[in-house]
This record gives C-alpha cells, structure tokens and sequence, in this order.
C-alpha cells in the first residue's frame, strides 16, 4: 500500500495506524517540517506538544501569581492593613508569553538557521511509514467495502 492509499484510507474513516506515529501517518510531514525548521504547518502530534507546553506554563504563572498574591496578604496582615486584590490568571483569559524564545521552558528545541547549504547537501528522504490495521479493520475493509486486497507473501 503507497502512503497516498494509506492516507485515504485514514482521512476517510480513520483506518488503521502510522507505525511511526501515534495514530495519524504523519513521520514524513514532521521529517520535511524538521528539515526545513520553517514550522509553518504542524502536524497533530506538534500541536499537541505545543498545547501541552502552554497548559504547562500557565500552570506556572497561576502558581506564581498565587504565591505572590498570598505574601502580599500575609505582609498586609502583619502590618494591619487592607490586602490589595490581585488578579490571578484564568485559563479562559490567560495567553501564553512571546517572549519566551529559547524554548528551554516549552520543551521545544531551539531552531538555528544554518542556511540552506545543510538543506542541499541531505540526502532525499524516503516516507519509510507504513499503515498498521488491526485484524477487525482489515476484516471490515476487505468484506464489507471490498477496497482492501490481502496478499499471502508465500504464494505471490
């Protein structure tokens, strides 16, 4: 099966698996997207990665906020005044920081530009992936859509 029937084949009904990913067959998109380090089109599995770094920092910035907030209380107490209100952050108004740049905080590495002479010199690469179905799906393809031909590889 070429990778063009197995994309069909997953975009249509989610049939089967990319034995290189962990469910859609992407490890070809994110090798071109790695090599060019344009991160223009993210595939799943990096959205998914940068939605779980965001949700990571603004667990820290809640704590942060919080911990400020009851110090402040605390001193406004010991000095017998009034605690000023402070804002904690919310998940439905907080926005991750764009000034985080090293992506040492994010988990994502740090892209250098080392020009396209790297790009020229790599050799192409092959989409080494293949779709992984379970025997049901294989089953359902075969008798029921009847667009799934099983081969026996010591007979042909």
């Amino acid at each position: 099966m070429n990778s063009g029937d197995a994309m069909i084949l997953w975009r249509r009904g989610f049939f089967g698996k990319g034995d290189l990913s962990r469910s859609e067959p992407s490890w070809y998109t994110r090798q071109v997207n790695a090599r060019q380090a344009a991160g223009k089109y993210l595939t799943s599995e990096e959205i998914r990665e940068k939605r779980r770094a965001e949700r990571k920092q603004f667990k820290l910035d809640r704590a942060r906020a919080i911990a400020e907030a009851a110090a402040e209380a605390e001193a406004a107490f010991a000095e017998g005044r009034e605690a000023p209100v402070i804002a904690i952050p919310s998940g439905a108004t907080w926005k991750p920081q764009s000034s985080i740049s090293d992506g040492h905080e994010t988990g994502f590495p740090q892209q250098i530009d080392n020009g396209d002479e790297d790009f020229a010199e790599e050799e192409p690469l092959e989409d080494v992936e293949h779709l992984q179905l379970t025997l049901q799906e294989a089953f359902f393809l075969l008798w029921n859509l009847d667009c799934l031909t099983v081969l026996d590889p010591a007979t042909t």
